[in-house]
């Protein structure tokens, strides 16, 4: 049976899914992250749907870090593929929920690697590896403080950091979207099953 801690993480991960469709996510980031750099206060919705969305952000970085403290993989999650084998965007259920408010066009990742996305486990390292939890969390904060008001948050973080911030942090959105659809994906699940079976049968033929 599951830690409490690490069943709570991917309940987190399937919570803000459920919360926010996956193509909108990675639009809200760049809205926030605009007018947090900018003088301009975020009009886009009251500002509650602001904070509220960003506090759901720190609950799903916070999740990705007891993920990758524990260890806690998923078989499913991962998809067999040879190192330099490109994804096969064919297979829609591998990254598409089918959700009737997207479409399988706007879920396909963009930001992961070939690697990174057979194996969504290796972005929420590379995330977790880049600053610690504390320091996401103080960092998403300033991004909603600055993106309220009339300063510019490049008073407090170089242009730079605010690049690579904003890429890690969609990297990891990405790979916890396919996490989220992996688990929960029949097809998936049985095809790993199949590929089990068959690797059973030639070991017992070997």
């Amino acid at each position: 049976m599951e830690e409490k801690v690490t069943y709570y993480a991917y309940l987190t991960i399937h919570d803000f899914f459920d919360c926010f469709v996956f193509d909108s996510v990675r639009h809200k980031i760049d809205s926030v992250i605009r007018s947090a750099i900018g003088n301009k206060i975020w009009d886009k919705q009251p500002p509650g749907e602001l904070v509220y969305y960003m506090e759901k952000l720190e609950n799903l970085c916070s999740a990705a870090f007891v993920i990758h403290h524990d260890f806690s993989t998923k078989e499913e999650v991962i998809i067999d593929a040879k190192e330099n084998e490109h994804p096969d965007i064919f297979k829609t259920a591998w990254f598409f929920d089918g959700s009737f408010r997207s479409s399988e066009w706007n879920n396909i990742p963009r930001n992961l690697s070939a690697q990174q996305y057979h194996d969504p486990y290796k972005a929420v390292k590379k995330f977790c590896s880049y600053m610690s939890e504390h320091e996401w969390k103080k960092t998403l904060q300033a991004l909603s403080i600055y993106a309220l008001c009339n300063d510019s948050v490049l008073d407090t973080f170089p242009p730079y950091n605010i690049l690579t911030f904003r890429l890690r942090l969609l990297k990891l959105i990405e790979a916890c979207h396919l996490i989220d659809v992996r688990i929960d994906n029949k097809e998936k699940k049985q095809e790993d099953i199949e590929k089990n079976k068959n690797k059973k049968t030639l070991q017992k033929r070997k």
